[in-house]
């Protein structure tokens, strides 16, 4: 008897949950209808929107209509634009000039004429987030040190090396001291695990103990930040003992937006930057915004941010 009512109460609850998706028959054959004729005549909802290249340079009034016309025949239900070179003849019409923002509103115009939406790429190329105008502080960083052995008890008043820069832009983050631990021991691929170098298919290091005098430890390090002068001098008495100095920073990684036109290119933005990312906004979207004003948000109404072939420094 118990096991009847457990059928039964299942068999309620699926016809509970047929009803509500189908209701009576009539109802059911209703929406039926509503599903083929949606599959038919796709809404706007449904439809797929594809990558639109402008190639090179190469764009001109004639052509975007040409594109958006045939795209919205052939059931398209939007663009997303992306100024890419892809080592083609150039054209006339450089990336952000003003014939290109003129270009661009009248490809938004002719997207709400034809009932299609518009999306761009956030910058030129379609990886990732840069341009040229992302200054070196603005650039995705990385940390880089340099290191010095001394031996003290001595004095020392010197300058520390300069830890590696690229586009021009360095900033220190902390000198520490610490004894040198001894055995010599390093971690292997040290500047992969760091994201300076792009490697693919690196094995991982195989685990094995560490001699206690290889630890460096917390409370042996001595944080000699403030002694740092603008100009990398620092000046401290070092203890009895061998001792490493490091001298840690931040510098870009030096990587670009690609593949885009010399008028595009320029540093990848620091994502991690609330005010890096201000400003390339201000730069890459705001003028869009500017050009298509009585329509952003009804046909320009998507900003796109590709990582397609990303890569590290």
């Amino acid at each position: 008897m118990r096991c009847c009512c457990r059928w039964m109460w299942a068999l309620l609850v699926v016809w509970v949950l047929v009803f509500r998706a189908f209701g009576t028959p009539a109802q059911g054959q209703g929406i039926n209808q509503i599903l083929a004729k949606n599959f038919r005549q796709p809404p706007a909802s449904a439809k797929p929107h594809t990558w639109w290249h402008w190639v090179n340079d190469n764009v001109s009034r004639e052509g975007i209509t040409a594109d958006l016309e045939a795209l919205a025949k052939a059931g398209v239900g939007g663009v997303q634009i992306f100024h890419v070179d892809v080592g083609v003849p150039a054209g006339a019409v450089k990336f952000h000039s003003p014939e290109w923002f003129t270009l661009f509103r009248h490809a938004v115009q002719e997207a709400a004429r034809l009932g299609l939406e518009v999306c761009v790429h956030n910058c030129a190329g379609w990886s990732s987030s840069g341009g040229p105008w992302v200054k070196p502080e603005h650039a995705m960083q990385m940390v880089v040190f340099s290191q010095v052995r001394v031996k003290g008890p001595t004095k020392l008043d010197g300058k520390l090396p300069q830890p590696e820069t690229r586009a021009g832009f360095y900033r220190d983050i902390a000198v520490l001291a610490f004894p040198t631990p001894q055995g010599n021991l390093r971690i292997e691929n040290l500047r992969v695990k760091a994201a300076c170098e792009r490697r693919n298919n690196i094995a991982p290091a195989p685990d094995k103990p560490l001699p206690p005098e290889a630890i460096v430890r917390r409370a042996s390090i001595v944080n000699l930040t403030k002694r740092l002068q603008p100009d990398g001098r620092l000046v401290w008495d070092v203890p009895e003992g061998d001792w490493t100095i490091l001298r840690i920073g931040h510098t870009p990684t030096g990587k670009d937006n690609h593949p885009a036109t010399l008028e595009g290119r320029g540093l990848e933005v620091d994502k991690m930057s609330r005010e890096a990312l201000s400003e390339f906004w201000r730069n890459a979207i705001t003028p869009l915004l500017r050009e298509s004003s009585p329509l952003v948000g009804k046909v320009f109404n998507n900003v796109l941010v590709s990582t397609k072939g990303c890569s590290g420094g």
